[in-house]
């Protein structure tokens, strides 16, 4: 199945991702794929800058560390 969350794992996987910026938005959910799971090369990643949404939500920016 082919999904965003799939694409990312494919793109971290082949260290492809230099920047991550991530909308966090409160919700309650049952299950799914989880974005950075289980099988992902260790990597490290500093917040470089976070903004709070209208409805409680954050937009979250990450750059790698090299």
């Amino acid at each position: 199945m082919l999904n965003s969350a799939s694409i990312i794992q494919a793109l971290l996987r082949a260290d492809l991702v230099d920047e991550l910026r991530l909308n966090v938005l409160p919700a309650v959910a049952g299950g799914g794929l989880r974005l950075l799971g289980e099988g992902l090369p260790p990597s490290a990643w500093e917040l470089v800058g976070a903004l709070t949404l209208e409805g409680g939500g954050v937009a979250l920016h990450h750059r790698r560390r090299r």
